[in-house]
């Protein structure tokens, strides 16, 4: 766990508080019901790149994603899928 804390710590720019159009991690993983793992693997693959880290929260907590740019990686999950399929990558 701590890697991956490192990781997000190295890879995100801080900023004071959430910019217009990002949600945090946690939300968008609540509302597109999809995995934190699934954000993650994106971040780590470099799909996702506008992420945020807002200063002051820790962990999760603390990362913000683009709305517009996970809604393009994620697709609904069709009910042959398994939930490691879940995210499309090109």
């Amino acid at each position: 766990m701590q890697l991956i804390l490192r990781f997000l710590g190295t890879c995100s720019p801080t900023v004071d508080k959430v910019p217009e159009g990002f949600i945090h991690l946690l939300k968008s993983a609540e509302e597109s019901q999809a995995r934190v793992k699934d954000f993650l693997e994106l971040m780590f693959l470099g799909h996702l790149t506008q992420v945020y880290r807002v200063a002051g929260e820790y962990g999760f907590a603390a990362m913000v994603v683009d709305l517009d740019d996970t809604e393009s990686l994620l697709v609904p999950l069709a009910p042959s899928l398994s939930q490691d399929s879940y995210f499309l990558i090109d």
